[in-house]
């Protein structure tokens, strides 16, 4: 799943994610912009007691170079990028991950009880198996945050991504006329009909 943009995610439904996958096996998301989603921007996994010495079919997934802007508007107890279980792998089977993402503005809402925690990658229950690597946060409450994870994931605590990230997350060149497009005018049924003209 590369190059598309979401905005303005759970207007009706709060509790919607941009994207969602629970068991993906062979996935990657990458190069896509998602900004101002009231929940999570990407969300991982699922079944939050799963044993990490399980094997799930969840394995093979790449989330990279993605930026999110102004996710968690309105969800308590939210990421970014939130992952949940066992990401499965073995020989043969790449490892699971995340990297090269830019992130920001994402903070904990006013009204939110304390002990919640809203971050830019939260890895919560039973995530296992995980590489998180080079990825960059600006203007977050918490940049990592992990909650009841397992003891496999290899987890980059030092940003090292810096502008290279941010200037690499997001859509690619050729696709970036997505941010400026208007449902009012270019949704089929508009005047200038289903696209606007990149050129």
């Amino acid at each position: 799943m590369r190059n598309n943009y979401f905005d303005d995610m759970g207007l009706d439904y709060h509790t919607d994610s941009a994207v969602t996958a629970t068991y993906p096996n062979g996935l990657t998301i990458e190069h896509n912009t998602i900004t101002n989603v009231r929940n999570i921007g990407i969300n991982l996994g699922w079944i939050h007691d799963l044993a990490t010495d399980r094997v799930s079919a969840l394995r093979d997934v790449q989330v990279l170079n993605n930026r999110l802007e102004r996710n968690c508007l309105v969800a308590i107890d939210c990421g970014a990028i939130h992952t949940k279980a066992n990401f499965h792998y073995d020989a043969g089977v790449p490892r699971s991950t995340i990297s090269g993402n830019y992130i920001t503005q994402v903070k904990r809402q006013p009204t939110a009880v304390v002990q919640v925690k809203v971050a830019a990658i939260y890895l919560d229950d039973r995530t296992n198996r995980l590489l998180v690597q080079r990825n960059q946060f600006d203007s977050v409450d918490e940049g990592l945050y992990t909650h009841n994870i397992g003891k496999d994931n290899t987890i980059e605590e030092q940003l090292t991504g810096g502008q290279q990230v941010k200037d690499n997350a997001g859509l690619l060149p050729a696709n970036k006329w997505l941010a400026t497009f208007d449902f009012a005018r270019d949704s089929i049924g508009g005047k200038d009909g289903p696209y606007p003209n990149p050129a």
